[in-house]
């Protein structure tokens, strides 16, 4: 009857240390679960704040173009010189039209609406439009401007 008893608990004591260890990995696993779920919700909480902090900043830099006023510059030139709105010399029947677009370095949609003078190589900057926009058409009727369509960032298109 001893003997049975010594087999027996020889047999599980084995088995209390694996069941031990296995406890402890679950425990230690449990843990690291919870650090990087902790991690997982500060790191989403920084996107979304940054996502706004984004769209703050467009909306800024849209407010800004629209109340400064028209502007002329020298396209392709690193200094941008920049001249009177009223300059004279510029011919408006020469002018091509550049309505919103989009950007080569970040490839982010523009809400720009400027005018080019190909044979002065300058451009004229107006004020915004109110959304960004590319790949849109546009008609002239009337002396306004019309813009169908278009994409407004990845956000939808334009009907």
């Amino acid at each position: 009857s001893e003997g049975k008893g010594d087999g027996s608990s020889l047999v599980s004591s084995p088995r209390q240390h694996e069941m031990s260890q296995l406890m402890h990995e679950v425990k230690e696993l449990k843990a690291y679960g919870m650090k990087n779920s902790t991690k997982i919700c500060y790191l989403e909480e920084k996107l979304d704040e940054a996502h706004k902090e984004i769209y703050r900043l467009r909306e800024r830099c849209n407010m800004l173009e629209s109340i400064s006023g028209p502007l002329i510059a020298k396209a392709g030139r690193s200094d941008m010189e920049i001249y009177s709105p009223d300059d004279s010399s510029l011919d408006p029947t020469e002018a091509i039209l550049l309505l919103g677009g989009v950007d080569g370095y970040s490839e982010s949609c523009l809400s720009s609406v400027q005018s080019y003078f190909p044979s002065r190589n300058v451009v004229k900057a107006h004020s915004s439009m109110s959304g960004i926009r590319s790949n849109a058409s546009v008609a002239k009727s009337d002396g306004k401007i019309y813009i169908f369509g278009g994409d407004d960032g990845g956000h939808g298109w334009f009907d």
